[in-house]
Formats: C-alpha cells, structure tokens, sequence
C-alpha cells in the first residue's frame, strides 16, 4: 500500500502547478470532480457532449494525467476547487471502516492501476478483484470506484498524501438554554394535594 501511495504522491508532484484556470474550466472540474455524470454536467454548464469531452481533454493535459479518478484526485490535491465544493459523499459525519484489503484497492485504484494490474498487485484474479469492488461499493454506498475512492479519500478513510479532507459538520449539541422542567415530570409526579 506503500508503494501505491508513493506513486499517487509523484503523480501529483509531476502534474503541473494548476494556475490561470478560467472559471469554465473551474465550473467543469467542479462538476466531474463531485461525480456528476456526463449528461448532469452537460445540463449544468449548458454545453454540448462534444464540448465537455474537448475540455475535459484540455483538463487531463494540464495535469498530466491519463485517466479520470486521476484528475480529479491531482485536482483536488492542488486545490483547483476547494473539497468543500465536492458533493459531501457520504451523509454520517464518519467514514466507514474499511478492511485492509479494501483500503489497498482503494489506493491502487487512485495511483492509476487498472482492475487488472490492480488485481496482479494484490495476488487476485480480475475476477475476484472485480467481486471485492463491487462490495466496496456497496459498503462505501457508491455508484462507481471512481466515486468510491474520490469519497474515500475526502471524507478521510483513506490517507492520499496532498488530498484534502472534508471537514464533517458540527455536531449537533442539546441546547442546554431550554428549561430543565417542560412540564414532563409534573405530568408523571403530580404533587400531592394539601388540605382544602
């Protein structure tokens, strides 16, 4: 798992430094980094098919990337939207506790393996790898490994070196302002009658 997150670590090192984005290329990375689909962005951005896949070309060139999770995990890691602006994933403030085996996956899939590489790396058959993602999913409560480890990695169950955290959302607190007796105990405990 080491040597999976070493090779995230470089890729993000050897992207370029994600300067001068215009707000059309900022909006798309917003859209495809928080997991809409193709169509969902188009409808958003109002833009042609076409157009997206020629940005999103455009977006894989200035990172140096090659694939999709790759360029929304290089992205976030330098920050060219802030995490906060990526769907929140997962609705409990913690994440899920993953197995090793899991964990490992996870990592794999963000330093750009394939299923199949992936699969060697871990000693598995693509067969039975592509079966553990599929519960990792489940578990994880996503749609997609691309969904499963941009999650994962912003919501803090994996550790991706450079990628940021969400911050859960505060926890909800009783007020302790309200009256003590709502009348409640009253109810249970009348008090007893005196003389009339």
């Amino acid at each position: 798992m080491a040597l999976a997150a070493e090779r995230f670590e470089t890729a993000v090192a050897a992207a370029p430094e994600p300067t001068g984005w215009s707000a059309l290329y900022v909006d798309t990375f917003r859209f495809f980094a928080g997991g809409s689909s193709h169509q969902q962005t188009c409808a958003q951005l109002h833009i042609a098919p076409d157009t997206l896949r020629w940005r999103m070309g455009r977006i894989y060139d200035r990172l140096g990337v090659r694939t999709p999770l790759s360029a929304a995990l290089v992205g976030l890691a330098h920050r060219i939207v802030p995490v906060e602006d990526v769907s929140p994933w997962w609705p409990q403030p913690q994440p899920p506790v993953l197995t090793d085996q899991g964990t490992c996956a996870l990592v794999l899939a963000a330093s750009g393996l394939d299923r199949r590489q992936a699969a060697r790396h871990l000693g598995r058959t693509p067969d039975a790898h592509a079966y553990r993602l599929l519960l990792l999913r489940r578990r994880l409560g996503v749609r997609s490994l691309f969904h499963g480890v941009v999650a994962a990695a912003i919501n803090g169950a994996i550790d991706l070196p450079g990628v940021p955290r969400r911050q859960p959302p505060p926890s909800s607190v009783e007020d302790d302002s309200l009256p003590s007796d709502t009348g409640r105990e009253r109810l249970l405990h009348p008090a007893p009658e005196g003389p009339r």
